[in-house]
């Protein structure tokens, strides 16, 4: 049977693991609408400290580390060169280590590399062969 506990902040009763996320230790307190809903009133409230929060809980980045990989990359994609486009985190999505910043382009295209990898060559012979003709 199912484990469910009210929010307690809207009352509503949910399902643990599905209406409530989660955490170390149970569950959180608030149902999942009520968390999302919070956040996003504070993402409003706070423009200022959405992405600095941002980079710190996804990547474990501060503002002043995303800073250093812009400069360091002279704020050009590590991949494709371009500036004068906006910049994201590149990650492992196994270890969480930070790589680089890419386009959005190239971050994306990355991502599918990373799961169709054993499948690369056959792409690219599929490229090469409707290339000849």
């Amino acid at each position: 049977m199912e484990e469910t506990k009210a929010c307690t902040k809207c009352g509503t009763v949910g399902v643990i693991g599905k209406d409530f996320r989660l955490r170390k230790g149970g569950s959180q307190s608030w149902c999942n609408a009520c968390h999302s809903q919070v956040k996003a009133d504070w993402a409003k409230t706070h423009p200022e400290n959405r992405r600095k929060h941002s980079l710190k809980q996804n990547y474990n980045l501060t503002e002043e580390g995303y800073n250093a990989l812009f400069t360091e990359q002279k704020g050009a994609c590590a991949i494709c060169k371009k500036t004068e486009v906006k910049l994201v985190v590149d990650h492992c999505h196994t270890s969480g280590n930070v790589r680089a910043l890419l386009c959005y382009p190239c971050n994306s295209f990355i991502g599918k590399l990373e799961i169709y990898e054993n499948q690369i060559d056959a792409y690219m012979q599929y490229i090469q062969h409707y290339r000849k003709g």
